[in-house]
């Protein structure tokens, strides 16, 4: 995992939870961590919104907050557990025991179980599936043969001990496992659900469920614009202040300044180094760490590419 200093121009708004958020702006805040009337915040994109599948995306973006996993990342990229209470690793640092909270709950209510990330970890690795990102699973045990084809998903090196403690086998010691259970591709999916709608499942947000503090609502055209709400069910809703996300799709950087400077956008990414020299000391500028999964391959003579995962 790499750490990317990102830019931007930020307009005080109340807290976001499960982001990153660091800022030079001075303000101040109730009790309840309210810093704004209107506790809604606008967003750009320049991705339409055309899944909702955590194993079929090849970004997150926005919808990071929508997804929780074993580990978030805290305001200093460091990770931390989330849906996870506690973990025991073994004296060879090969097998991980997560226990995870009794109490955390799916926005429809359903209970999130250890089998939920089993499911969604062996789903993504599935040929039928085909998840983008599937690389990351390499070093949890049997991930490379299966990837390879030699082995079915169901070979992964997870498991569920009753409902709430997941067991993770690895091939070798990983220090940077924690991190990358952070990463939205490692969280829960909801078994019940992908099979109650099938096809249908997460191609839109009335057929998909929320491990994280906001879902997306049903109402909206996804291709121009779409918005999160708290999800009711959240475990640590009550530190969830804002009450709406809304995300316009931009396809164009100039349009999306010009609502900034209209006070239609929250935020707009600096993209040049001539618009950072600019803002940078201005109070609405903020660099902040980003997060990145990179893949690096490589080639070598011989049929196997040497790879090393970030």
């Amino acid at each position: 995992m790499k750490h990317w200093i990102i830019p931007f121009l930020i307009i005080l708004v109340g807290g976001l939870a499960g982001c990153t958020r660091i800022t030079t702006v001075n303000s101040t805040s109730d009790s309840k961590g309210v810093m704004a009337k209107h506790q809604t915040l606008n967003l750009a994109t320049g991705t339409p919104l055309t899944t909702l599948d955590t194993d079929k995306m090849a970004q997150f973006g926005r919808l990071n907050n929508t997804i929780e996993g074993l580990y978030q990342t805290n305001r200093d990229g460091q990770a931390q557990l989330a849906l996870a209470q506690r973990v025991k690793v073994n004296a060879a640092k090969t097998t991980y025991t997560f226990t995870l909270w009794k109490d955390s709950y799916w926005s429809n209510g359903d209970l999130i179980t250890a089998q939920n990330f089993v499911y969604a970890w062996r789903r993504a690795l599935d040929p039928r599936t085909k998840a983008p990102d599937a690389d990351l699973f390499r070093g949890i045990r049997h991930a490379k043969q299966i990837l390879a084809g030699q082995l079915p998903a169901s070979q992964l090196g997870v498991q569920a001990q009753g409902r709430f403690k997941l067991i993770v086998h690895l091939d070798h010691p990983m220090a940077e496992l924690p991190q990358r259970l952070a990463y939205p591709l490692f969280g829960p999916q909801n078994q019940r659900i992908a099979k109650k709608f099938g096809k249908k499942y997460a191609t839109k947000p009335e057929y998909q469920v929320y491990a994280g503090p906001f879902m997306v609502s049903s109402h909206g055209d996804t291709q121009h614009h779409w918005h999160m709400v708290p999800n009711p069910h959240y475990w640590d809703r009550k530190h969830v202040y804002l009450t709406r996300i809304n995300v316009n799709v931009y396809r164009s950087q100039t349009q999306a300044w010009r609502d900034y400077r209209a006070g239609k956008l929250d935020e707009v990414r600096l993209l040049t180094k001539k618009s950072v020299k600019a803002y940078e000391y201005k109070n609405s500028y903020t660099a902040r760490p980003y997060s990145r999964m990179i893949l690096i391959s490589y080639r070598r003579d011989g049929p196997t590419p040497f790879t090393i995962n970030y």
